[in-house]
């Protein structure tokens, strides 16, 4: 849900020093004002006019609730949406350089009356794809034994694993688990071997395997146009690609990851599947389609995926929303709403004359992109090019809510590849078993 937040300075805040409490990362609120704005996470993003931060949620201090009280500005029901901040943020976050911090509490300055302050929350889904196969090794197909509906149902010949969507990656992931160790949903597969995969081919055919992401939207994009929506996500999805994609072709390697975008056999038309550009709508969402299903392979593998996805979709949107979804943000002055599949044209080279696009450092060329996904290329992937990526996601004002997941798939990706296959690619042992992985 969207809130409205009534900021407020606060001098307990400013004048903690307390070595191990950054007053900057936090809003402090009242239990009354987290139960009414519906704060049941332990961070939140918050939007301003131009800037926009996580901030992990705590208890606020009892002198700043009586002092709000006391001033009298504020009715009972604006009491609960008040969030204490220290001077910096609130300067940060309501662009301005008033509210001093004797005179703050109360002041109506302080209080945001348009839609400027927002706590953007969305969810993020996935169906990510594997295979199976019998005892002699060879593949089964699917859609012979599994119907194709239901949180675990085929795909033509690959099953989809399809979890409920959730704010939180951490929680996207478990449900994930709960379905593979749910004996019901998978007795019909229960005596076959599941496998994570990028790109399989047998004498029948070839099976490209998609790892699939959905990105659920904030209420406020509702704004926008379905033609201006679809320009937006293709923007979005291409800031996806530079940011997660692009890395994680060090896991697929050049063999199976241009099998799959750019030689499929299957692909009826198009050269693969997951190559630059191609997403779609899904039930109105971004469905970014560039992954393998490699990352299905173990869960702290997809928790690491997912919650990067989850960082990158949150500070996206958060820009978005902190310009009220105003087109200018995402638009091109070349390319009309449309045509927005020029901008994946590989002579399109204008990324950076996109404010979004811009202001998070996804400025690569389209022939680039093109040329580094579908032709898998992921020697170019080195420690140098991972340590740029880390510290670009580093600089994102939800990596404090999302550390955990970015910091662990910059180690995945930092290791060498025969250390990650040595886990092995069976997500019965991984998952069900709950294989160890140390990183």
């Amino acid at each position: 849900m969207d809130g409205q937040l009534i900021l407020v300075i606060s001098d307990s805040m400013d004048d903690n020093k307390k070595p191990d409490r950054n007053e900057d990362a936090l809003i402090r609120m009242s239990a009354n004002a987290r139960k009414a704005m519906r704060f049941d996470d332990d961070s939140v993003e918050v939007s301003g006019q131009k800037h926009h931060k996580v901030l992990k949620v705590h208890q606020s201090f009892s002198k700043d609730i009586k002092a709000v009280k006391r001033s009298g500005k504020y009715s009972n029901a604006e009491l609960k949406q008040i969030g204490f901040v220290t001077t910096d943020i609130f300067k940060l976050l309501t662009g301005t350089g008033e509210g001093d911090k004797k005179a703050s509490i109360g002041k109506p300055t302080t209080k945001i009356d348009k839609p400027a302050i927002k706590v953007v929350k969305t969810l993020i889904g996935c169906d990510p794809e594997f295979l199976l196969f019998d005892n002699d090794g060879n593949v089964v197909r699917a859609n012979s034994i599994l119907r194709k509906n239901g949180k675990i149902g085929s795909d033509g010949a690959m099953i989809e694993v399809r979890p409920d969507p959730e704010t939180s990656p951490i929680k996207l992931v478990k449900n994930m688990k709960d379905i593979f160790k749910d004996r019901d949903l998978t007795e019909s597969i229960r005596n076959f071997k599941w496998k994570a995969s990028i790109y399989y081919k047998d004498a029948i055919r070839d099976y490209p395997v998609g790892g699939h992401i959905h990105l659920g939207n904030p209420e406020g994009i509702s704004v926008l146009t379905n033609t201006s929506k679809t320009f937006l996500f293709s923007v979005l999805n291409k800031i996806m690609d530079e940011l997660l994609s692009l890395p994680m072709i060090k896991l697929d390697g050049t063999d199976l990851g241009k099998s799959r975008r750019s030689d499929c056999q299957m692909a009826m038309g198009n050269n693969g599947y997951g190559y630059y550009g191609e997403w779609r709508p899904c039930d109105g969402r971004l469905e970014h389609r560039t992954l393998s299903g490699l990352w299905l392979m173990h869960p702290l593998i997809a928790k690491s995926v997912l919650g990067t996805a989850k960082a990158i979709a949150d500070e996206m949107f958060g820009i978005v929303s902190s310009v009220d979804y105003n087109k200018n943000i995402f638009k091109h002055p070349g390319v009309t709403f449309q045509r927005h599949k020029d901008l994946y044209r590989s002579d399109f080279d204008k990324w950076d004359e996109i404010d979004i696009a811009k202001e998070m450092g996804c400025t690569r060329s389209s022939g680039y992109m093109a040329d580094m996904l579908n032709r898998s290329k992921a020697k170019s992937i080195t420690k140098t090019y991972l340590k740029k990526w880390y510290a670009k996601l580093k600089g994102m004002s939800t990596y404090n809510k999302y550390s955990e997941h970015i910091d662990n798939l910059y180690t995945i990706l930092c290791m060498p590849n025969k250390d990650i296959k040595d886990l092995g690619f069976d997500i019965k042992t991984n998952w069900v078993e709950e294989k160890e992985f140390s990183i």
